[in-house]
């Protein structure tokens, strides 16, 4: 079952234009740090000097250029200092995402689970962080708990595409095929013409198809057999009477001979 690739791509794609996330431009500083009489030179220092920053920009170039084991021993640097300055931006929260992406690309999907949990701890709210939970699960086979996680993921963002599709593809995998192909519809419908979407559609549409089907000849095969049971005991059954007939005429002859 092709899955399209998750949550965090965008975001590698920006950072390997920008090499550092757009929440950390000087521009959003005053907003992010609620410091209405900082100044952004000086708020741009203290970040610069900031030894959790730097590991978590470090980090994240590693990431874009597939250092995956080096991202994460960066992320775990990161998490390890003071995260005072990358509690008051978002990058704490991409340092918990991108780390579960490097680790699931590394096919660590019980420690991808875990540092989701953890950052689900501050962010319940974020839906990357379930939709990545949901996928790391899948691997495991998980495919119910996985299913739960991408529902919460497409319940906080209704526009999400890659849970969305992620939450199709595994509902038309379970044979749920009515489901996956609203699914696909809802995918559709947050990017139009989505190759993914209108494929994934299509075979769940095929799938529910030959599912119904499949139900018609099950239901058709069941009525035969009735039938043929019926015309079968209606015809070839003995009547009540005669299997009782031939020992009332014995116990009638053992009576008779006793007379004699």
């Amino acid at each position: 079952m092709a899955f399209r690739e998750f949550s965090v791509i965008p975001l590698l794609v920006l950072l390997a234009v920008l090499a550092i996330p757009p929440a950390l431009a000087a521009g959003n500083l005053t907003d992010l740090l609620n410091t209405k009489n900082a100044s952004v030179t000086n708020l741009t220092e203290d970040l610069q000097k900031d030894p959790g920053i730097t590991y978590y920009n470090t980090a994240e170039r590693s990431l874009v250029t597939g250092d995956n084991a080096g991202a994460i021993r960066l992320f775990d640097q990161a998490l390890a200092s003071n995260i005072t300055m990358l509690n008051k931006t978002d990058a704490l929260l991409y340092i918990y995402r991108d780390k579960a992406f490097a680790q699931i690309q590394l096919a660590d999907y019980p420690g991808a689970i875990t540092t989701v949990e953890s950052g689900l701890v501050r962010y319940p709210g974020d839906p990357i962080l379930w939709n990545n939970k949901g996928w790391a699960l899948l691997q495991l086979g998980r495919s119910q708990d996985a299913l739960d996680a991408f529902d919460r993921a497409v319940a906080l963002d209704g526009s999400y595409t890659n849970a969305l599709l992620n939450r199709a593809n595994l509902l038309n995998s379970m044979g749920r095929y009515s489901e996956a192909a609203d699914a696909f519809i809802l995918a559709n419908a947050s990017d139009p013409f989505n190759v993914n979407a209108s494929d994934g559609l299509n075979a769940a549409l095929n799938g529910e198809a030959r599912a119904r089907q499949t139900t018609l000849i099950a239901a058709g095969i069941i009525l035969i057999a009735g039938f043929a049971g019926a015309v079968w005991y209606l015809r070839f059954r003995k009547p009540a009477g005669a299997a009782s007939e031939k020992p009332a005429k014995e116990e009638e002859m053992a009576k008779s001979k006793k007379k004699k």
